[in-house]
């Protein structure tokens, strides 16, 4: 699939129109309209929990901080569950929020 900066456009402005999120970015966004409908293809029961993992970049979240010119990866899994049917009954920003909220663990 290809998403042109139109459709990345729109998909954000579905996620933030009902007013829950006050912005997001295009992961956040695509990454919880794929997940919809990744669980929506796979027809899923109303109670399977249904995850959506991804690497996030964690070299400035070190504490100590990483050494100045440290030249390695720095990333972790990150995840969000929840029930299919919750998924897919509750609107874009329900699954864009939980995204949001694993990339900020």
């Amino acid at each position: 699939f290809c998403f042109d900066p139109e459709k990345l456009q729109q998909i954000k402005e579905k996620a933030t129109e009902d007013g829950v999120l006050g912005r997001c970015t295009a992961f956040e966004a695509l990454s919880g309209y794929i997940w919809r409908a990744r669980t929506r293809a796979l027809r899923m029961r109303a109670h399977q929990p249904t995850k959506l993992a991804f690497l996030a970049d964690v070299r400035t979240r070190f504490d100590p901080p990483l050494p100045k010119g440290y030249f390695g990866n720095g990333v972790m899994v990150s995840h969000s569950l929840c029930a299919a049917g919750e998924l897919l009954e509750k609107p874009l920003s329900f699954a864009v929020g939980l995204v949001q909220k694993a990339v900020r663990m």
